[in-house]
């Protein structure tokens, strides 16, 4: 009996080891409607269904920041399933439009089960379905989030099962204890009178032996263990891709003074009204421009020259993608979004590659989930 005990405790332990956590389970959910927790109660056979709405959205608090790795969607098999221009967000801010695109999500039919890689360390994490009147999460049975900071079951090993009742050997005694050897006695000097001299006993008895000394510190040029470089080293050499290509935008305001092309010829001159060397795109939902640059490169970052007579802050949720087809959402998104505190600067750079750089020949900029107008100063593609 006591051993069919022990090998059901080691089947408990097999089957609970590296079992990912949902933690999104029963956490705050929000958005347009009316009663979303059927989304999160960890129940796959209650579905629902979001209103029509702009830019609908859910959103889950997890109260606590995460070291997110992945984002997964269970469908049901009964919807339409339609997830076509459908992003997931994830950040710290409170405004879910605050929180940048870490994945996105273009299918229709979705399968069941859909995942998505999305490794930021958050609090918010959004699924948002773009554009107007569209539902977002069309037959979604499970919101579900995992992470691997601390919160999946840990890996324990089975005890060992001891040895069966009839096999058990006796208790072997202890071997005797070691008899330590008699101190040492110096020989006896004798003189006229014969005297015995006091036993000499080794300083060493009843001593520790000292500690051994700390070992001798590392050279001033050896790294620290264990030490994350937080800079990116670009390689050298890097030249400007864009310069004198043919450009292209979604449309032109003033026509021929303010065309694509202006944010390519060599004038980084970031006051439009003084030598109109930018160009500008009517007010318009997600206005984009792009660049041809006539074959693949290698491509390690994306310098815009923003405006600064006026509005810079127009740029912000620009989002730059590189790749080797002319349709801009086909090519791969290339660092971060430009953020609030970003859409300030004159110069702002992004970083698409350090030791493994992207590669594409069109490259493009577009402003995502907003109407606005789009104006560039200069755009250099730096690479190879």
């Amino acid at each position: 009996m006591k051993l069919l005990s022990v090998i059901i405790v080691a089947l408990a332990f097999s089957t609970a080891s590296a079992i990912p956590v949902n933690i999104a389970i029963m956490k705050d959910i929000m958005g347009p409607g009316i009663d979303h927790r059927s989304a999160n109660d960890g129940d796959v056979n209650t579905c629902r269904m979001s209103p029509k709405v702009k830019d609908s959205y859910l959103k889950i608090d997890l109260k606590k920041q995460y070291d997110i790795k992945t984002v997964k969607l269970l469908l049901n098999p009964d919807a339409p399933r339609n997830y076509e221009d459908t992003v997931i967000r994830a950040g710290n801010k409170r405004n879910w439009k605050d929180n940048p695109i870490c994945a996105r999500i273009n299918l229709r039919p979705a399968p069941l089960v859909v995942e998505r890689a999305c490794e930021v360390k958050a609090r918010y994490v959004i699924i948002q379905k773009m554009g107007k009147k569209k539902r977002t999460v069309s037959g979604l049975c499970e919101f579900q989030i995992f992470t691997d900071d601390g919160t999946t079951k840990p890996i324990i090993e089975p005890p060992p099962p001891p040895p069966p009742a009839t096999t058990a050997l006796p208790t072997p005694p202890p071997p005797p204890a070691k008899t330590p050897a008699p101190p040492t006695v110096a020989p006896i000097v004798t003189t006229a009178a014969p005297v015995v001299e006091k036993t000499a006993i080794p300083t060493t008895l009843g001593k520790t032996n000292p500690p051994p000394p700390p070992p001798p510190p590392p050279p001033a040029n050896t790294p620290a263990p264990n030490v994350v470089k937080t800079s990116c080293e670009l390689p050298e050499a890097l030249i400007n891709l864009a310069e004198g290509k043919s450009a292209r935008q979604s449309s032109t305001k003033c026509k021929s003074e303010l065309g694509a092309e202006k944010a390519v010829d060599g004038n980084k001159d970031s006051d439009l009204r003084n030598g109109a060397s930018c160009t500008k795109t009517e007010r318009e939902f997600q206005p984009w421009w792009q660049v041809d640059l006539e074959s693949s490169h290698d491509i390690y970052s994306v310098v815009i020259t923003n405006r600064q007579d006026c509005c810079s802050f127009r740029i912000e949720n620009a989002e730059v993608r590189i790749g080797n087809r002319e349709k801009i959402t086909d090519n791969a998104v290339c660092g971060e979004i430009v953020n609030e505190e970003l859409a300030g600067s004159e110069i702002i750079t992004i970083t698409c590659g350090c030791e493994v750089p992207m590669s594409g020949r069109y490259v493009s900029i577009q402003l995502v989930e907003k109407t606005q107008v789009l104006h560039l100063c200069e755009v250099e593609v730096m690479g190879i």
